[in-house]
């Protein structure tokens, strides 16, 4: 194949800290913006073409952690139980493959010091890297199982590498998980966490 020459450039932006505090704690919030480019050259070897792609990504992100339930906010150590939300979105536009918006929620729940329950569901978009849609292609002949003739080995042309159609990448996710975190352990915690993930045009 040809000499694969990626490039990205990349600039971010955020802020974060304490907008306000309710009866039951400090909501703390975080702001920010992300620019990227992204370049993908082929340099061209034996009179093949070169190929040249670029690509822009915008991105504005935001977060909240909203205490539902704490009566101590001022204290050096927070009372139990508590109970968080957390609340989270990203807007992200490419120049070649649109606009998506992917919100986020949390919930977690400490009803005694040593334990605390958590669970989060979110969506998420993931655009294929310039290398997978325009890095080349090439061919293989191969000793492959085929399903149609009992999984006996026969012959077959692989097409591997690059593919220019394919699509974003789209997921759902959902976790559900628990933290144990007894004192008398000296600090040794164990975590629990169950996943649930869902995909659209999977990568």
């Amino acid at each position: 194949g040809l000499p694969e020459v990626p490039a990205s450039e990349q600039m971010d932006i955020d802020a974060n800290g304490v907008a306000f505090t309710l009866s039951t704690g400090p909501v703390r919030v975080a702001l920010g913006g992300q620019v990227r480019d992204d370049g993908f050259d082929q340099i061209p070897i034996q009179g093949l073409p070169s190929t040249d792609r670029s690509r822009t990504v915008d991105a504005l992100f935001a977060e909240a952690r909203l205490p539902l339930v704490g009566p101590n906010p001022k204290g050096s150590i927070p009372s139990v139980p508590i109970l968080e939300l957390d609340l989270a979105g990203r807007y992200e536009h490419y120049s070649d493959f649109g606009s998506s918006t992917n919100p986020s929620v949390g919930l977690a729940f400490r009803p005694v010091r040593a334990v605390k329950f958590r669970s989060t569901w979110s969506s998420s978009f993931a655009a294929p890297q310039l290398w997978e849609l325009y890095g080349g292609q090439d061919s293989e002949l191969l000793n492959s199982p085929d399903p149609l003739n009992g999984y006996a080995k026969s012959a077959a042309l692989v097409l591997v590498g690059s593919n220019p159609s394919l699509q974003a990448e789209k997921s759902t996710q959902w976790t559900a998980g628990v933290d144990l975190m007894p004192e008398d352990l000296g600090g040794t915690s164990v975590e629990l966490t169950y996943y649930d993930i869902h995909y659209n045009d999977r990568i």
